[in-house]
């Protein structure tokens, strides 16, 4: 009787780490999204500025 209790218990923990587990990769997840959509936001901004740059460049090359 008290091992199948001790078990019981046990087989609850391990539930509960699981759930905890499941939680928290779930939560990486989303953070790895967001990450991933501010990344490509500053590549587009940070592209596009140099592309604006050199063809600001360019322009007053042969503005002369």
């Amino acid at each position: 009787m008290e091992a199948e209790r001790r078990i019981s218990r046990l087989e609850g923990a391990y539930e509960q780490v699981d759930d905890r587990l499941h939680d928290l990769a779930q939560s990486l997840e989303s953070t790895r999204a967001e990450l991933n959509s501010r990344i490509n936001t500053l590549t587009v901004i940070v592209v596009g500025s140099w592309v604006t740059i050199m063809l600001a460049i360019i322009g007053l090359y042969f503005a002369k």
